[in-house]
């Protein structure tokens, strides 16, 4: 699941990395849609479903444990839709989510009474990490609990040859959020 489309750059990379997985993605600008679609040359085949809505809304209907991941990057012209560290949505992402699954949110900063907030997502899941840089914060959410969550080298080194990319630095920066 995939709440906000933006350009199209996550669901172009992982519908190349992942061909058995189908996408569910949730947009609320029809504009965007186009825009990515004509420009950003997003993949649209049958793993790939858009849906033109409030992404707040939509998370309501799904059935629970339907989604094995979601990453939520939602934003609108000028900065992130704040209702993603509320704990209504966070709530119905853990619901959605499956035993195993995880949430992943890109926020532009942190709430200011963090420590709220981070109590908050020890609440709602059992495992939380976060990378942060100056630019933003991403949270790595999950219902698992934290001793069955292992990092595999191999499938890093899987994707880094697969992108062309090195993810060594991003993975020395994920923190495990103190319980």
């Amino acid at each position: 699941v995939l709440l906000g489309l933006g350009g199209g750059s996550l669901l172009r990379s992982l519908h190349y990395m992942l061909p058995g997985c189908i996408f569910n993605i949730v947009e609320l600008r029809k504009k965007v849609v186009d825009v990515a679609i004509e420009y950003f040359h997003i993949p649209l085949d049958g793993r790939v479903e858009i849906t033109v809505n409030n992404a707040l809304d939509s998370i309501d209907q799904w059935r629970s444990n339907s989604a094995d991941i979601i990453f939520s990057d939602m934003y609108d012209a000028y900065h992130m839709v704040e209702n993603q560290v509320q704990r209504p949505f966070l709530e119905q992402c853990s619901r959605i989510l499956t035993h195993r699954g995880w949430l992943v949110i890109n926020l532009h900063r942190l709430p200011d009474d963090r420590g709220s907030f981070f109590e908050m997502l020890n609440e709602t899941f059992p495992t939380v990490y976060w990378s942060a840089n100056p630019a933003n914060t991403i949270l790595f959410a999950s219902n698992s609990e934290p001793d069955s969550v292992f990092p595999d080298p191999r499938l890093i080194e899987v994707a880094e040859d697969k992108l062309g990319q090195h993810f060594k630095q991003l993975v020395s920066r994920i923190l495990k959020m103190k319980r």
